[in-house]
């Protein structure tokens, strides 16, 4: 009885735990799918009249100290030409055939395979560009010839200046990522 008991409480104590990290993120919704994000960002639109069902921006100011923030753009496109095909069941020469599309995209920005990873059971390419403004990475998956794209730059407030990404921010972006959960 004591063992079961101690089980118990050890359950209910795992699960007040794990609601609470739940509660702490932030969840950024659409109809399509959802992301967790960090607790302490937040979301919000930028420019109302140009957010649609398919485009949406969500940021982050990093701290009271400084006007930098992340500045995350997303949007889904539809791709004629890749109408039958889903990464998810792709095999490697069509995943390849995609990373080499979606590289030749970037080549006016240098585009830079980072790699592929995985949402669950879906894979995202990941890719760091450098254009005028600074760096930014770039990471989507498609399905059936939709593709869910995300941009992420560090920008100051009132500036299109972007700040150089080390490997610590594309981390926690892809982190960011890799929580993706499609609806439906």
């Amino acid at each position: 009885m004591k063992k079961l008991l101690s089980l118990m409480l050890v359950l209910i104590l795992s699960l007040g735990v794990a609601s609470s990290a739940l509660a702490a993120s932030v969840t950024f919704d659409t109809p399509y799918y959802t992301l967790t994000l960090p607790d302490n960002w937040e979301i919000y639109e930028s420019d109302p009249e140009k957010d649609t069902e398919t485009l949406k921006r969500l940021g982050y100011l990093s701290s009271p100290e400084t006007q930098h923030y992340w500045w995350v753009e997303t949007a889904i496109h539809y791709l004629e030409n890749w109408k039958d095909v889903s990464l998810f069941n792709a095999d490697q020469e069509t995943l390849q055939r995609y990373l080499d599309a979606t590289l030749n995209d970037f080549n006016d920005v240098n585009g830079e395979f980072l790699g592929w990873f995985y949402a669950g059971d879906i894979p995202f390419v990941l890719i760091k560009c450098r254009d005028d403004d600074g760096d930014y990475i770039y990471a989507d998956t498609m399905t059936n010839g939709y593709c869910i794209l995300f941009y992420a730059y560090i920008k100051d407030t009132g500036s299109s200046k972007t700040y150089d990404l080390s490997d610590s921010d594309i981390a926690l972006m892809r982190g960011i990522f890799e929580t993706f959960q499609p609806k439906g």
